[in-house]
Order: C-alpha cells, then sequence, then structure tokens
C-alpha cells in the first residue's frame, strides 16, 4: 500500500488563515439562513488540530459565533496543563460575533490527549435541553501523538461550508457537514449528545442520521446539535474534531401514523442538480463489506459505477454532472440482496 506524503507541520499564520477560510464559508450561512436570537451566549463552534508528533507541539483552532464578544477561553490541553487562549472577536450584525482562537502547546510525552473548552454558555431557549442560557458550551478534540513517521505529522479533519449549508426543504432540514481531511486519511462522523443535562435528540417523523438530515421535526424551536468527526490512518485513530450548532425549525411538521419509514442507505444532496451531485450514506454500512454504487437514466444507460467502502466515503461521495443530459436519474446502492433507490433530477 502506497503511503501518503505528509506536509510539514503548519506555522501559526497558516493555520490562522486555513481557519478563516473555512469559517467564512461558515459566516455565510449564518447571516443568510439562520435565525438567530437575541440574548448572550454560544450560537455555534467547532475546533480543529494539528500536531506533530515528532517534536510533540500541537496547534488548535477554535471558531465560536456568539451573542457577545469573546476575546479570551480556556482550554485544557490534557496533560494538568490549563491555558488561557486570546483572539479577536468581529461585530458581524446586530448581536452576532465572530472569535477566532488560536492555541500552542508543547507535551513533555507522546501519548493520547484530549484537549477540552468549556467556557461561556449557550444561547437561552434551546428547545432539546434545559437551562440552555446557563449551561456550559464545552468543546472537546482527541489527539494521538507518535514518534512513529508513519503516523507523527497529522492535521484533523475541518469544515468546510458551501452556500447550501443548511436549508428547510418541505420540512426536512438538512446540515451538509463537508468534513475534509488534508492528510487524505479516511473519514467518519456520527452524531454526538451535547454535553448538558437532560439533553436529547428531538422527535422527528422520520429519523436523524448522519451529517443532519432531519426528517421531518413535528415542533418549532431552537435546536442543538452535537457531530464529532474521526480520521483514520491504516487501521489507528489520528484525532477526533467537534462542531456544535443551533438550527432554528419555523414551521410545525404533523405526524403522519400512517407512513412507514424504511431507512434510506443514503441521501442525494441537492435534488434537483446542475453542478455536482452529492451522496451521503447514513450509517447502515458494515465496515468491510463492499457496496455497488450506479446511476443510470430513463433508458437504462449506465452513468456511473464505483465500489463503495463505508471509512473511505464515510464523508460523503462528489460527483460532476455538470456535462450530463438533462433529465431523470436513478441512483442505485446494492450489497448482496439488498438495494437501495433513490431519483435525482439534473437540469
Amino acid at each position: 500500500m502506497e503511503i501518503p506524503q505528509r506536509g510539514a507541520f503548519p506555522s501559526a499564520v497558516s493555520l490562522h488563515l486555513f481557519n478563516i477560510m473555512k469559517t467564512l464559508l461558515f459566516l455565510f450561512i449564518l447571516l443568510t439562513i439562520w435565525n438567530i436570537s437575541l440574548g448572550q451566549g454560544i450560537n455555534a463552534g467547532d475546533i480543529v488540530t494539528s500536531v506533530d508528533g515528532s517534536s510533540k507541539n500541537a496547534s488548535i483552532g477554535i471558531n465560536t459565533f456568539s451573542q457577545e464578544p469573546h476575546t479570551e477561553i480556556i482550554v485544557d490541553w490534557g496533560d494538568g496543563f490549563i491555558d488561557t487562549v486570546s483572539g479577536p472577536s468581529f461585530l458581524i450584525s446586530q448581536n452576532l460575533y465572530l472569535n477566532l482562537y488560536q492555541g500552542y502547546h508543547t507535551y513533555l510525552d507522546t501519548g493520547y490527549y484530549t484537549i477540552k473548552h468549556t467556557d461561556d454558555y449557550w444561547i437561552d431557549g434551546i428547545a432539546n435541553f434545559d437551562d440552555s442560557g446557563i449551561q456550559p458550551f464545552t468543546l472537546e478534540a482527541k489527539i494521538w501523538l507518535s514518534n512513529d513517521v508513519i503516523f507523527s505529522q497529522n492535521s484533523s479533519i475541518f469544515f468546510s461550508a458551501p452556500a447550501d449549508y443548511i436549508y428547510q426543504d418541505n420540512g426536512v432540514v438538512t446540515h451538509e457537514l463537508v468534513p475534509t481531511d488534508i492528510d487524505l486519511d479516511s473519514i467518519s462522523q456520527k452524531l454526538i449528545p451535547v454535553p448538558a443535562p437532560d439533553y436529547f435528540l428531538p422527535n422527528a417523523t422520520d429519523s436523524l442520521v448522519c451529517c443532519l438530515i432531519w426528517d421531518k421535526p413535528t415542533e418549532p424551536g431552537k435546536y442543538a446539535f452535537g457531530f464529532e468527526v474521526e480520521d483514520w490512518r491504516y487501521g489507528k485513530r489520528m484525532s477526533s474534531v467537534q462542531r456544535f450548532i443551533t438550527v432554528q425549525v419555523d414551521t410545525i411538521f404533523s405526524q403522519d401514523s400512517e407512513k412507514e419509514y424504511i431507512e434510506r442507505g443514503f441521501v442525494v444532496f441537492q435534488n434537483p442538480t446542475d453542478f455536482d451531485l452529492r451522496i451521503f450514506f447514513s450509517g447502515s454500512f458494515v465496515p468491510g463489506n463492499s457496496y455497488s454504487l450506479s446511476i443510470s437514466d430513463e433508458m437504462g444507460k449506465m452513468f456511473y459505477r464505483k465500489s463503495i467502502k463505508l471509512l473511505e466515503f464515510a464523508g460523503g461521495l462528489f460527483i460532476d454532472v455538470s456535462t450530463w443530459p438533462y433529465g431523470l436519474y436513478f441512483i442505485s446502492l446494492t450489497v448482496g440482496s439488498q438495494i437501495w433507490v433513490e431519483k435525482v433530477v439534473v437540469r
């Protein structure tokens, strides 16, 4: 197996520019789609890491969106050292600030460490846990420092966000994480509980699956969701990072008691599409099994075929369909006797 080449340990400047880039994309969605309520506290935040095991160094980037400026946060580096990390706060719009933090730490030894930021609190009025306005907002990142040349350098997964980052369509709320790993490691992702007492996943007509496909909410309100994403290299977990967000649901969607939900093997995003087709797998996969993905038109002409495995494509699959003829296509995912089929329109 060919070993990917690892880049040099990024400088503080490059990590800062890297976080600015992904944050601006994230910011665009907050301004155009999210309905942010008044008050204090954190609306959203995420954390990324970069490590050099040979020199025992770690860098972090933490972004939060808050309704008051926060220029300092507390970081627990996981080795008994507690640090105050500073960063600028930018007034983005009324009662919405973007806070950017960069931190750097040298460990005494290699090994596994959990980096934690616990500070401030969530916004008031989140429906799926009590007293959100007094609950701490906590982010964690797990890192592995190794002397082994194959594993010593690692940049964790970061989250990029295109313009269709969060949308609500016909009662379905979609949050597209789009996790990216610059080391080309395998990606796995999952919904996780928000670390707060009495937190629960909200009711839905259908279900919540990987990333956030919420089909369909049954009550309006503000809801909090947590995500954890891991990068894996040759069977070793290199790191894990987290994102927490709030989503405003404005409409009540009635429960259809007659509808039988059949778990989908994948979700198509967007549909219709005119440029790229994004396929996210629902998490019903068995590691090691090989799944066959094919796309054909109404006449049965095959346009795409690929073998899919869980870890390799846990972050989703992107297919350029900009040159395909306009029309209706059928996407089939098959393993053994099990088959899932979804329709997509290319326009």
